[in-house]
């Protein structure tokens, strides 16, 4: 008797097992650009190209979770139906106004709703580090770049105070005698403290009972790799005052950096070892489940119908909005006259907004009583990756030339002191030494006739304008010479020709 319920137990779980397998292959070519969006990325980007080695981890320990016992098979989850629905209605925001990092952010949620979706809310617990080690290698992470590289330079240049090198610290460059190292973003150690983490949390999946010791381990693990990284960093230095850079490390030293890297592991794992698998662990072991619950066949043929159903929408809806587009915004290059402002012959200023590959464009100057005012407008009516308004390539100013001072948070712009505001602007301050030049630029976004100054904004404005059958989103600047009017003017030139401004772009 009890071999029969054994028997018929293990083929409900294969059974289960086999119609999540079936899901996530629907899944996976449901959302196949977004994956192919993600493997780019790993390919691409050093920082990520761990991404394959942890999905094969990620599919390690759900083995583990299933041949141990861990996970305790229920009813299907509605939690996590309701997970997946809200899952799906991010990607399809990020995928209709092209936003890689929110797709492929969505991917491993995805991943995390189906399994529990499937087998019951109760295995989240085994199953939650399998799946979320798959956000390491995610592309959100590019946002801790910067401050990982202030972090890198500050600890450096304190290192080097107490060494007898000679050298000059300017911003994030290194001047030795022999010639300059610059502390780039690709030096941050993001890489190293990325894979630290994810050995520190598959070790401690494997060997904790505790999460308390897991997250004491990657926590760590980060200050491990931060040390790690800065040794390096001065190792290349080291090595290239000696040889008058000189040795081929200091232009590649990718494979030190690995070197470097495998040493400092040893100090985590042996900190891994000490570890006591038990910190601040208390009562009933939740990782060890017995494997019962109760779950019928006809319960989770159900489920697959109405997981179909919602993993379904999202694609096939964003591509029919993508499909049926029948209102594209247009630039109207016919005004030439504005409201108390004169045109003029269009100069070659030694600034231009650094907006790339863009539908369509306005630009213009204009006079009144000797205040000039410059007025540029960039149209973008294609919501595909590096060809929409709002993404890394597309900038203010060509940072290699110009310096800039951006205002802190958005200002008003009235017609009259204290009336209601025309709009919200950006506003900031661009100087160039080197091509002698300074400006004043107020800038703001608009869809479909409404104004924004946050990208976020710009988005979520571009992706509901599709599913409304529209396209189209733009930048404006007004622009003029540095001085204490500056503002003035620009507000002077807007209070006059806001509404004409608006006409240029037909929505």
């Amino acid at each position: 008797m009890i071999q029969n319920l054994t028997f018929a137990k293990n083929n409900k779980v294969l059974t289960i097992w086999a119609v999540i397998l079936l899901s996530l292959g629907v899944f996976s070519y449901l959302y196949y650009a977004s994956i192919e969006t993600l493997f780019g990325i790993w390919n691409e980007y050093g920082t990520y190209s761990h991404g394959y080695l942890t999905v094969l981890l990620s599919v390690y320990l759900t083995f583990v979770s299933v041949k141990e016992n861990r996970i305790n098979y229920s009813k299907p989850s509605i939690i996590s139906a309701l997970g997946l629905v809200l899952t799906s209605m991010v990607w399809l925001v990020s995928d209709l106004s092209g936003i890689n990092i929110g797709q492929t952010l969505c991917l491993p949620f995805f991943v995390f709703f189906t399994t529990t979706y499937f087998l019951g809310l109760r295995s989240y617990r085994a199953l939650l580090i399998p799946v979320f080690i798959l956000l390491l290698v995610v592309p959100v992470w590019s946002v801790l770049l910067p401050y990982l590289q202030g972090i890198a330079t500050y600890l450096v240049n304190n290192v080097l105070s107490f060494s007898s090198l000679e050298y000059q610290s300017i911003g994030k460059k290194i001047i030795l005698q022999a010639g300059v190292f610059e502390i780039e973003e690709s030096c941050s150690g993001l890489r190293f403290i990325l894979v630290g983490v994810l050995l520190s949390v598959v070790f401690g999946f494997l060997n904790y009972k505790s999460y308390w010791a897991t997250l004491l381990l990657v926590l760590s693990s980060i200050v491990i790799m931060l040390v790690a990284n800065v040794v390096r960093i001065l190792v290349i230095i080291a090595i290239g005052a000696k040889t008058d850079m000189a040795h081929p490390l200091v232009q590649d030293h990718a494979s030190l950096g690995w070197v470097i890297f495998a040493i400092f592991l040893v100090p985590l794992f042996v900190l891994a070892r000490y570890l006591d698998p038990n910190l601040f662990f208390k009562g009933k072991d939740d990782n060890c489940i017995d494997g019962r619950g109760e779950f019928s066949m006809f319960s989770v043929f159900i489920s697959l119908v109405l997981y179909l159903s919602i993993i379904f929408v999202a694609p096939f809806y964003a591509q029919y909005a993508k499909n049926n587009i029948d209102q594209v915004a247009k630039i109207d290059n016919r005004l030439d006259v504005v409201k108390g402002w004169d045109k003029l012959d269009l100069n070659e200023s030694k600034w231009e907004l650094n907006y790339i590959l863009y539908s369509g464009r306005f630009k213009a100057e204009y006079i009144k009583n000797e205040n000039e005012v410059a007025l540029s407008i960039y149209l973008y009516t294609k919501e595909i990756a590096g060809s929409e308004l709002i993404n890394f390539n597309n900038t203010l100013v060509d940072e290699s030339k110009w310096s800039v001072v951006k205002s802190v948070g958005n200002q008003p712009v009235s017609p009259v002191s204290g009336s209601t505001p025309l709009l919200y602007v950006n506003k900031a301050t661009i100087e160039s030494d080197v091509l002698g030049e300074c400006k004043r630029i107020w800038y703001w976004f608009d869809i479909d006739g409404k104004t924004y100054t946050k990208g976020w904004r710009v988005k979520l404005g571009e992706a509901l304008m599709l599913v409304k059958g529209k396209s189209g989103s733009v930048i404006n600047t007004i622009s003029t010479s540095c001085g204490e009017a500056s503002d003035r003017i620009l507000a002077g030139f807007l209070a006059d020709n806001f509404y004409n401004v608006k006409k240029i772009t037909i929505w």
